[in-house]
């Protein structure tokens, strides 16, 4: 496994990505890693709705973590 918003990822036939795209400060270039390193099939879920949004969750007495919620 790598990182894929640093490093592409080895080439390969298929890629799936899933809940993740919502928690990344860049999308656009993982997209573009993925896209460049597979042959066939990429499968990807994520948050889809009639608005973009993107805030940062940091309620540390819920959640001890601040991380990214995005929709697309």
């Amino acid at each position: 496994m790598c990182d894929i918003g640093k490093y592409k990822p080895p080439m390969r036939d298929v890629s799936i990505i899933s809940a993740t795209l919502e928690h990344t400060d860049n999308p656009k270039k993982i997209l573009n890693n993925m896209l460049n390193s597979t042959k066939k099939l990429i499968i990807i879920r994520t948050l889809v709705g009639n608005k973009n949004l993107n805030k940062t969750f940091d309620n540390k007495k819920i959640f001890p973590l601040r991380y990214k919620i995005r929709q697309f």
